[in-house]
């Protein structure tokens, strides 16, 4: 009895973990980072308040901020631009039926349909490249911390069930 009451704890603990840390329905943010506390839809690029919040000291100049507003608006107005196109809806909406039925395969084609479809265009991977012009090398640091504990010095990843990977 006291095995089958831990699990349901645990389970239940796991399926709670997505409405505490910000996510509604559906995947979209509630007012988190990266739509600027809106959460009225789901935004590719983080606002100006997220990344000072978290670049810290030191701050962001005037210049820099007004350069990364104008970069930030620029790509949000192609991504919805390219959003509308009735081609770019229906591969998304082929993407989310695909991402339901949990299907790997189906999802890597669909992705890859909507890929296609929008030209290779990724806001967030623009979004990021133009930070990179922008900020400091000790900003970009703390804006992308790079992640501990993944992969080897050869950039490949171990584990267990992984290729010469030990496991735990």
């Amino acid at each position: 009895m006291d095995r089958r009451l831990g699990w349901i704890l645990i389970v239940g603990m796991l399926l709670a973990l997505p409405t505490a840390f910000g996510r509604e329905k559906g995947g979209k943010e509630k007012g988190g980072e990266r739509d600027g506390g809106k959460g009225d839809e789901k935004v590719p690029v983080m606002s100006l308040e997220a990344i000072e919040k978290k670049v810290g000291p030191p701050a962001l100049t005037a210049d820099q901020k007004a350069r990364i507003e104008a970069v930030r608006e620029e790509i949000l107005k192609k991504n919805a631009e390219l959003g509308e196109k009735p081609e770019v809806k229906a591969a998304k909406e082929e993407l989310a039926r695909a991402r339901e039925g949990g299907d790997r395969e189906a999802i890597k084609a669909a992705a890859a349909k909507v890929k296609e479809t929008m030209g290779g265009f990724n806001p967030t991977h623009e979004f990021k490249a133009e930070l990179e012009k922008i900020l400091t090398p000790d900003q970009i640091a703390s804006l992308f911390p790079p992640h501990e504990g993944k992969g080897d010095e050869k950039g490949g990843r171990e584990g267990k069930g992984r290729k010469g990977g030990e496991g735990p």
